[in-house]
């Protein structure tokens, strides 16, 4: 018969007496469970000797279970509340009963639970035990931990072992007495803990420590102490780069960056090697030796480290805008990184076009540039050189590294003006490079390099550029810069045109204006009276520009007519040899040669010499330092007075010069005042300065007149003086006294308000008239400027016995229309080799002249020689500014070609003994080969002598 009912199923399902699950759910009909509340632990000798405790009997059956009294089988620990009673559970609720627990002696209980109407079942009865377990003993090993560390370590770890004779026990945590340890690990315990210590808390030598070790059950902790022996040792070497997140350039520019690789440690760092990972080929790594050893900082410093920079060069001509990653692995002695990964992340923008013209006044001796600021409308001089006074004012040369100084192969401006003494980079200083368009260099430069003139004026003009377009990046305005307008001296010839056009052409630069430097100036100080002053009318404007390397002349007529002004360069001239650097050299040689006439005249019998070099000449270092001193320091000297005397005599008729020089007496060096107190200052009057630029600058009056004469003699109304050298007061007064002895008038003549700059700003005038718009017209404009000759061309002939110079293009004429003439030309063979020589004077002496090309003609084998006698010969000067030669023999043109363009200028620097000795058989063999043409010459001149002896003709001694 059923006497229990379910009570999960919820159906009434009756369970009968001896069943042990529910015919209808399935659920167990009997069970239940027993435990301690909070799985206790229990030690001798805690807080207090009693404590209470519960015991939880659960019902988790389907019936309800009545038990019998719990019975306590122990050694009297515990005792419970209500022995005697019997209690019913019902299902799923939990009986708890109290228990009394006495922790004074260690013991072992035992409480039983039996049900008391289950059927015959194992599970009836359930046993608890509690043990009152003596307080736990554990030693901490090692007694004593030994660290050594670098001072810059923050943290160590320190595994300590548990040895215990208890079976086990629970560590809760642990507390410390001092703020050593920062963690606790006790993922291991009881058998053994972790402790991260604090380093920088622990002093060097022996620190001891107590710790608390928190155990589940006993209420107070258990209190270990710990000992730790410290050494701070030196810092191993550690590598730190200078982290850079972006690194910005702009399209096609270089630059460099530097990589600080520092050593925070004490012991030396070995950098192995440095790997580039850079797919752009936007950097580039030096040449590097590895290893790279970086020096410790020493015990007593505390942060300052050692390092050493590396320099990459950064290039994005014809890299993309965008972000590139540019990765670099170092391989180091560094024990916490061996392998550093650093990445720089450089950003090239894309620039805009500069809409206009950068107008650049390259000069022989200072150069300068221009740019038009359209929001302001105003013309601006740019800052091309900090340390020069004025900045706008850039020293034009250059001086090319034997080592590349922060990545830089060559310096221009200042730079090159300070390292022009040094003596590893002097003998590749160079100035007045200008000179030398149309020449060619035999020159040795640093890496073998083989370069040009031209391509020694495109890095100056390159250095020029970036400077300008740094400026208008600073200025928030449009930076690349595409198109140029240069300004050369007046009288240039077309191979030197061209090698200034090839010069640009270097850089990229292909959109090209040449102006002459007189016309520029002539357009410069009109412009600024017609915006500023009081313009005239109609009027001839002679511009008279006397620069450091070129004296540039140009005759202008100027016409104004409703408010628009329109200049017509009609005349050129100047000498393209003089300048105002030779009349600083010739006031420098009037005073070594004064001083070396006094002292041979004190001391007949000396052998000595006043070292110095010359800025257009290359100084070769002689090997003894005291020597190569006082060159450098005599040449210094030299210059500077001699540019200070120049400025005096414009104010006062004499000044002198007073510094002390050095003079070299068998390779020893002495100074002036030790060979005599005689004599310590050479005076120099305005008159004898006049003298020594009288010569240069009657032959420039000269062709004034010529200028003029070619003109309906009509004199010029007003004079400009331009360029630097211009401020020579005795240029002025020369020039207004030739114009009163030749012409009996005073003309107006004036110095521009800043000769250094109205070359350059009328350049930049002119080419406004290109990119300006037909609204903003400036309200002039320019005719026939830059497209005539310049020069005298012909060829050589032959005067009776005379070699003369024979002039077929005659100088201002018009290019291309008028720059084209026939002549007869007797020839001697079918294979002619015709010279065109050039020449800027006004007689037919060929002293005078300069070789321009040779050309090479090769007609038909069958002319006869009365044909070959009947020659003429066409020569045309092209709109691109070359020479075009035409021999016309029967009728028919034959086009010759050219077989030498330009001569060949002889300039080499020997480096070491083996170079020198090399350098000079070359040398020798070029001085053979001219004596060898020199001397053949001489026999075709001997020859012609002989002949016209016999034939009776006259001869003319000055021939000979």
């Amino acid at each position: 018969m059923a006497d229990r009912v379910c009570s999960k199923c919820n159906v009434d399902w009756q369970i009968l007496k001896h069943d042990r699950f529910c015919g209808y759910c399935g659920c167990e009909a009997f069970g239940f469970s027993v435990r301690w509340e909070g799985n206790p632990l229990f030690y001798v000798g805690d807080e207090t000797d009693t404590r209470e405790l519960e015991i939880h009997v659960e019902n988790t059956g389907a019936t309800e279970i009545t038990f019998e009294p719990l019975q306590i089988d122990s050694g009297g620990a515990l005792t419970l509340s209500d022995t005697d009673k019997s209690f019913t559970v019902q299902p799923g609720k939990t009986h708890t009963a109290e228990v009394h627990v006495d922790t004074k002696t260690e013991s072992q209980e035992k409480v039983s639970v039996r049900a008391k109407n289950a059927a015959p079942n194992p599970d009836n009865l359930k046993l608890l035990e509690l043990q009152i377990l003596p307080l736990p003993e554990f030693t901490l090993k090692p007694k004593q931990v030994s660290l050594e560390y670098p001072e810059s370590r923050e943290t160590e770890t320190v595994d300590f072992n548990i040895e215990s004779q208890q079976d086990s026990f629970h560590i809760e945590g642990i507390d410390s007495s001092q703020e050593w340890i920062n963690d606790v690990d006790l993922s291991k315990a009881p058998e053994s803990v972790r402790l991260e210590i604090n380093c920088n808390q622990l002093k060097e030598g022996h620190n001891s420590k107590t710790l608390r070790f928190k155990l589940r059950g006993p209420s107070k902790p258990i209190e270990k102490k710990i000992q730790i022996q410290t050494k701070i040792l030196p810092e191993p070497p550690t590598l730190f780069v200078m982290p850079e997140e972006n690194l910005e350039i702009i399209q096609d520019r270089e630059t460099s960056h530097i990589i600080r690789l520092e050593n925070k440690g004490e012991d030396p760092l070995t950098i192995k090697n440095i790997v580039l990972d850079d797919s752009s080929g936007l950097v580039q790594l030096p040449d590097l030796e590895f290893p790279i050893i970086i020096e410790g900082r020493k015990e007593d410093e505390k942060e300052a480290g050692k390092h050493r920079e590396v320099g990459v060069s950064i290039s994005s001509v014809n890299i993309l805008p965008g972000i590139y990653p540019i990765n670099f692995t170092i391989i180091s002695n560094c024990d916490t990184v061996p392998v550093y990964q650093y990445t720089l992340n450089v950003t090239v923008n894309q620039r805009e076009k500069y809409p206009h013209y950068l107008a650049i006044d390259f000069g022989t001796t200072n150069s300068c540039c221009c740019v038009y600021i359209e929001k302001d409308d105003e013309l601006k001089p740019l800052p091309l050189d900090s340390e020069a006074d004025p900045p706008n004012i850039m020293p034009s040369s250059i001086i090319y590294r034997s080592h590349p100084k922060n990545e830089k192969f060559y310096d221009v401006g200042y730079d090159a003006e300070t390292d022009r003494t040094s003596r590893d980079d002097g003998p590749y200083y160079i100035s007045s490079v200008k000179r030398w368009l149309g020449f060619e260099w035999r020159r040795q430069f640093p890496n073998n390099q083989e370069w040009q003139p031209y391509d020694v004026v495109s890095h100056i003009l390159k250095h020029i550029i970036t400077k300008a377009e740094d400026y208008l990046e600073q200025q928030g305005i449009p930076s690349k810069i595409t198109r140029c307008v240069i300004t050369h001296p007046t009288i240039f010839t077309p191979k030197q045109r061209a090698d200034l056009e090839q010069a640009f052409e270097n850089i990229g630069i292909s959109e090209l204006i040449l102006i002459d430097e007189a016309s520029a100036a002539s357009i410069g100080t009109i412009f600024a009276e017609e915006r500023y002053g009081t313009p005239q009318t109609d009027y001839r404007l002679l511009v008279y520009d006397f620069g450091g390397g070129t004296i540039d002349i140009v005759l202008s007529q100027v016409t104004s007519d409703n408010n628009n002004t329109t200049i017509e360069p009609i005349a050129r001239g100047g000498n393209p040899r003089y300048g105002g650097d030779d009349v600083t050299q010739a006031i420098v040689d009037f005073v070594w040669k004064e001083y070396k006439r006094r002292i041979q005249q004190a001391h007949p019998n000396l052998n000595f010499d006043i070292p110095y070099f010359k800025p257009r000449n290359i100084w070769q270092p002689t090997g003894d330092s005291k020597i190569d001193e006082a060159t450098r320091r005599n040449a210094a000297i030299l210059y500077r007075r001699a540019e200070e005397m120049k400025k005096e005599l414009n104010t006062q008729q004499e000044t002198e010069f007073f510094a002390p020089l050095d003079v070299v007496i068998e390779n020893d060096v002495n100074t002036l005042q030790e060979l005599t107190q005689d004599f310590s200052s050479v005076k120099l009057s305005r008159e004898q300065f006049q003298h020594f630029i009288a010569p240069a600058l009657n032959d420039t009056f000269t062709d004034i007149d010529k200028m003029i004469a070619d003109n309906d003699e009509h004199l010029p109304d007003t004079v400009i003086l331009a360029g630097q050298s211009s401020k020579t007061q005795l240029v002025k007064d020369m020039l207004a006294a030739h114009f009163q002895d030749k012409y009996q008038t005073n003309i107006e003549i004036r110095l521009d308000k800043d000769p250094k700059t109205c070359v350059v700003m009328g350049a930049a005038n002119y080419s406004l008239i290109d990119s300006l718009s037909d609204e903003e017209d400036r309200g002039f404009k320019v005719v026939n400027l830059a497209n005539k000759t310049v020069s005298r061309l012909g060829i050589t002939r032959r005067r009776g016995i005379k070699r003369v110079f024979g002039e077929i293009i005659p100088k201002g004429k018009l290019i291309p229309e008028e720059s084209v003439n026939t002549v007869t030309y007797k020839l001697n063979s079918v294979t002619p080799r015709i010279m065109v020589r050039e020449h800027f004077g006004l007689d037919d002496d060929l002293k005078n002249t300069s070789e321009i090309a040779s050309y090479t003609a090769d007609l038909p084998k069958d002319v006869s020689p009365q044909a070959l006698s009947e020659a003429r010969l066409k020569m045309a000067v092209k709109a691109n500014g070359k020479i075009e030669l035409t021999v016309i023999v029967d009728g028919k043109e034959h086009k010759s070609i050219v077989e030498k363009q330009k001569p060949e200028f002889v300039d080499e620097i020997p480096q070491t003994e083996s170079a020198i000795e090399t350098g000079n058989v070359r040398a020798l063999n070029v001085y053979q080969q001219e004596a060898e043409g020199v001397v053949r010459n001489a026999r075709e001149q001997v020859s012609e002598l002989a002949r016209a002896y016999k034939d009776g003709k006259p001869i003319d001694l000055e021939d000979i």
